[in-house]
């Protein structure tokens, strides 16, 4: 499949005032190609602002002949239900509209649109949130009724595109059945109050037993990753555990799934992914921190649309979309941090040519996660936390969020200090 991120900004300027603070200068922005089997995003952009259309590309033609490359995930909730989003007031604070409208996550044809803009920007699989799940519970039997919804919305999702991918296979086309995306489950440990090791493994065992042995779904719909870092292990499902506090999990073991684990904001404690193996389910700064293999190889890291650090959006440290350029520079970050900083040019102009790619691979990256699609929520106004309540996560407006999923320009939704209706735009 071929490789290759597709991002529109808003003009250079913005490139120029991130890039350099990974060590991207906007001459080698202007002037060149990335050349490396580099993680797919094309997404055609639309940003609000923006007066005319400039595209960034990053292609390697040679690493997608040859089929190799970093798997690309690409963090999705289906959380959009009844018991746990409102979109027309109440708990809404989303930063925009979608572009299909208020959705629910069981409706098939804002579904089916989204197949179509995933598949299109070449992402291989969709990072399931479902980190939420067990807050405080000791048993997957105790989750709540909202919970249910969720998994409900991801059985039929998935059964969705397993009727897709079956549909192709069937008129012959092998091709595209295997550009479907498939599924990983990102679970929580900690991500609000706890829950236990136990709970755990019953979500897990839940996971196979509804979804991987059952046919309507299926063993095919799971990326898989090595069980372990031993030469020769399993094949199995990937299932990655949020532990913010990054403590040890080495005993941690699943006898159908590959687990890894993940904390966010490592930027501040690098290690975690350097030397312990966590994911990052996103870094408050332009260069994401990398998870390595004992071996000191690359295994995963994390590109973001938008980020916050500690201070949380409104705060020092935060890059908003940047139409489009803060997912470039976190993404040329991740190339050069990955043994191949490739060069980079503006599509149509004279000499870019993206058939030519040039530099090593990098070195045994695996998986490349995109944050993210969907969430459209965050703290009200003057409801952020802190003692000053003005520490705001998750979304707060159609520029400063991590959301992707392409919105209205012209739609109101909730409103921030200063800010205008419409959202952030992509087509």
């Amino acid at each position: 499949m071929k490789h290759k991120v597709q991002v529109a900004v808003a003009n250079f300027a913005d490139v120029a005032r991130i890039g350099p603070l990974v060590g991207v200068s906007i001459d080698a922005i202007n002037a060149t190609v990335i050349s490396a089997p580099a993680p797919v995003l094309v997404i055609e952009g639309q940003h609000r602002r923006r007066a005319a259309e400039t595209k960034l590309v990053l292609a390697s033609a040679a690493a997608a002949s040859a089929g190799t490359g970093p798997l690309v995930g690409l963090d999705w909730e289906p959380w959009f239900t009844p018991h746990n989003f409102n979109w027309n007031g109440g708990t809404m604070t989303s930063e925009a509209i979608p572009s299909v409208g208020r959705y629910t996550s069981i409706d098939i044809l804002p579904m089916l649109q989204h197949l179509a803009w995933i598949e299109a920007a070449s992402i291989d699989f969709l990072f399931v949130d479902w980190s939420n799940n067990l807050w405080g519970k000791t048993a997957w039997a105790q989750r709540n009724p909202n919970v249910q919804e969720i998994v409900n919305a991801t059985q039929l999702t998935m059964g969705v595109y397993a009727s897709e991918r079956a549909r192709r296979l069937a008129a012959g086309d092998s091709a595209g059945a295997a550009s479907v995306p498939k599924f990983a489950f990102l679970l929580g440990f900690d991500n609000g109050p706890n829950t236990t090791q136990a709970a755990i493994y019953e979500e897990l065992d839940f996971i196979r037993d509804a979804m991987m042995l059952n046919d309507s779904v299926g063993i095919d719909s799971f990326v898989v990753a090595p069980q372990s870092d031993a030469p020769g292990a399993p094949m199995l499902p990937l299932a990655v555990i949020f532990d913010g506090s990054g403590r040890d999990h080495s005993t941690w073991s699943h006898p159908d799934f590959a687990l890894r684990f993940m904390a966010s904001q490592l930027q501040g404690r690098p290690t975690l992914g350097t030397k312990e193996q966590y994911w990052s389910w996103m870094d408050g700064a332009p260069a994401p921190v990398i998870a390595r293999r004992p071996d000191g190889s690359a295994e995963a890291a994390t590109a973001t649309s938008a980020y916050f650090a500690g201070a949380g959006w409104i705060g020092a440290g935060a890059a908003g979309h940047a139409g489009g350029a803060t997912l470039v520079v976190t993404v040329l970050s991740i190339w050069a941090d990955t043994g191949n900083q490739g060069p980079v040019c503006s599509e149509g102009s004279p000499g870019c040519d993206h058939s030519v790619a040039t530099g090593p691979s990098p070195a045994n990256l695996s998986f490349v996660l995109v944050n993210q699609w969907n969430e459209f929520a965050g703290q009200a106004n003057g409801q952020g936390y802190g003692p000053n309540h003005d520490l705001y996560v998750d979304s707060y407006s159609a520029e400063l969020t991590n959301d992707m999923e392409p919105t209205d320009l012209a739609a109101c939704a909730y409103r921030r200090p200063n800010t205008t209706c419409g959202g952030y735009g992509y087509r």
